[in-house]
């Protein structure tokens, strides 16, 4: 059995099935008042961790100037998952490979919340860079994938972050503003540089 003070793993003694169950970390919009609140996963979902923790552990490492290690510590410390749905028959599916752009129009149109995160699509064992947007119960509105994902791990975002092109945890291009910081600190900033303008 593994164990660890972010996971708690346990064997179902009736069933011979392993559980288990990952510390949830708070995200800045939703769950802020169960911070502490122990997350039970499904083997999808298990399958999404194990694979962003695995790209974690494997991938390039920023420098000590940043608060994260890089785009997956930041996911893994601030994220978490988010229940797939059935598009509503009220959103118009959009075009496949465009999920930022998708889901950054479905926030305008809609008011629905802008997640950006890693998802597994049906059939597939390999995690995707992906957006897409939540309803007011949480559930995954994912206006690009057809069929809907089967496990979305990701970090719900503002409207006034949508307003700019490309991935808000990858940007390279800009040398990765987000991971500099605590992702709370960094919104304050944000807000207060905002407000001088």
């Amino acid at each position: 059995m593994v164990q660890s003070e972010d996971m708690n793993c346990f064997q179902d003694e009736a069933s011979g099935i392993e559980i288990v169950a990952f510390q949830k970390y708070p995200t800045h919009v939703l769950k802020e008042s169960e911070p502490d609140e122990v997350v039970s996963m499904n083997a999808k979902e298990l399958e999404l961790r194990f694979l962003i923790e695995d790209l974690n552990r494997t991938g390039g490492k920023l420098p000590a100037t940043y608060f994260y290690t890089g785009p997956m510590d930041f996911l893994l410390r601030e994220g978490r998952f988010f229940e797939p749905a059935p598009l509503p028959g009220t959103i118009a599916r959009k075009e496949i490979r465009q999920c930022f752009r998708n889901a950054r129009r479905v926030t305008r149109a809609k008011g629905f919340s802008y997640v950006e995160g890693f998802a597994l699509s049906m059939g597939s064992s390999f995690p995707h860079k992906h957006a897409w947007n939540i309803d007011s119960l949480d559930r995954v509105v994912d206006t690009t994938w057809i069929p809907v994902g089967t496990a979305y791990f990701g970090v719900v975002f503002s409207y006034r972050d949508t307003l700019r092109p490309g991935s808000l945890i990858d940007d390279w291009e800009n040398g990765w503003p987000l991971l500099l910081r605590p992702f709370r600190e960094f919104k304050l900033h944000k807000n207060q540089q905002q407000a001088q303008i």
